[in-house]
């Protein structure tokens, strides 16, 4: 394997590392303050973990293409990787953990099936494309919402800690409406993906 597709392995060890920080089953859970938030101190490690592999995501991608190291099994690893990242850790996060503060946030569970749903509809009419021998590339839109939900996770992790300073001016929680407009990208970008390919699903 090239150094492009170790990064991105390295990405799904991570994903496991991440997981099994939230299902730990943790009897005294030391705190952490950042920016004024208390925090628990496994959500740290959980997103210090994550912005690392997230980092990894852009790294694989600007590598394959500067070592021009691009392969069949890189970008196939590399889409698997950054949905089981994002879609594992979102699912996570709609769960209510015994040992988690009752004021840390939640991800909606009904948005996070929307974007799950999303990317399995996706897998689905690439493969359709592929039984007629058309290979469909992602578009800006799909990496948009990708990156979105990268910002989004962070958010939720930390409890809004950078925004909780300005939130108190306007009564709004900015990291919750960071969610559904995470939320909407991933539907507009389905729906323009279908478009833009409408003759490959209709043929």
């Amino acid at each position: 394997m090239n150094i492009p597709t170790w990064l991105t392995t390295l990405r799904l060890g991570l994903v496991m590392i991440i997981i099994g920080l939230f299902f730990y089953p943790y009897d005294a859970m030391p705190s952490l303050t950042l920016l004024g938030q208390s925090l628990p101190l496994v959500y740290g490690w959980i997103t210090l973990l994550f912005i690392i592999a997230s980092i990894t995501d852009f790294l694989d991608g600007y590598l394959a293409r500067k070592l021009q190291q691009v392969t069949v099994l890189g970008t196939f690893l590399d889409s698997i990787a950054d949905k089981v990242l994002t879609n594992a850790t979102m699912l996570a996060l709609t769960f209510p953990f015994a040992w988690l503060p009752p004021s840390m946030m939640r991800i909606p569970l009904l948005l996070v099936i929307i974007m799950i749903s999303r990317d399995l509809l996706m897998d689905a009419l690439r493969t359709l494309a592929m039984s007629k021998n058309v290979v469909l590339s992602a578009n800006i839109y799909g990496k948009i919402k990708t990156f979105m939900q990268m910002v989004m996770i962070p958010l939720v992790l930390v409890n809004n800690a950078p925004f909780a300073w300005f939130d108190s001016w306007i009564s709004i929680n900015l990291t919750e409406v960071i969610i559904y407009l995470t939320t909407l990208m991933s539907l507009v970008s389905f729906i323009i993906y279908v478009v833009q390919n409408k003759k490959v699903f209709s043929a």
